[in-house]
């Protein structure tokens, strides 16, 4: 407001208005970046249930430092839900959630309590697979992909379809590259697309990568 050219530039109202709006404004950016730091602090994710991304990674570290210590193997899986845009479109936003949350608690009810899962992605989940023998991690990943294709989505007719790349680390003698077992992780996840999709594709050091 340019009041240059009055003798009193600013009347008492108006400066009550205007003190009245930054301490509003103030305020408002106090809660918004206290809901940001509540985000930041609570580790699950709010739409599927599981643990957000950060809190995962952050907890895969500490299992890696474990299993090198007491010689542990562990397994790794990572998961994509096929055709999630045909859902989004078919289902909405909500549906497309729903979807989501379905799948982060079919497999929750898959794993044991000491194992682990978050959301990698958009429509992707990662799973830790503790003190898990190689010749176990199969099985496991099996059971769970079996669990998810019993998910129905209205309008379709068969279950959901899901993608998938799994890794075996059975001797760790000193904590992996997080990095590299991402990449390994998405290079077999690259391996299931690329043979049509709807399976998991599995490695360990030393084989080559079987398909599940």
């Amino acid at each position: 407001v340019d009041r240059r050219d009055a003798d009193d530039p600013f009347s008492a109202a108006e400066i009550l208005f205007c003190e009245s709006v930054a301490l509003i404004a103030g305020r408002l950016l106090d809660r918004y970046e206290m809901s940001e730091r509540l985000q930041h602090l609570e580790p699950e994710d709010p739409v599927t249930g599981v643990l957000r991304y950060t809190a995962f990674i952050e907890r895969l570290g500490r299992e890696f430092e474990r299993s090198i210590t007491y010689s542990h193997p562990i397994g790794v899986l990572l998961i994509d839900v096929e055709g999630y845009g045909q859902l989004l479109d078919f289902c909405g936003a909500e549906g497309a959630r729903d979807v989501l949350r379905r799948v982060g608690t079919t497999i929750q009810g898959q794993i044991r309590g000491v194992d682990m899962i978050g959301r990698y992605g958009p429509d992707e989940f990662i799973v830790a697979l503790t003190d898990t023998a190689p010749d176990k991690v199969g099985p496991m990943v099996h059971e769970i992909r079996s669990s998810l294709a019993g998910i129905r989505v209205a309008p379709f007719t068969e279950g959901i379809r899901i993608a998938g790349g799994a890794l075996c680390l059975p001797d760790l003698q000193e904590s992996p590259g997080l990095d590299e077992v991402l990449h390994q992780l998405r290079a077999n996840l690259l391996r299931a697309r690329r043979r049509g999709g709807n399976r998991i594709v599995l490695s360990s050091p030393g084989h080559e990568p079987s398909e599940l």
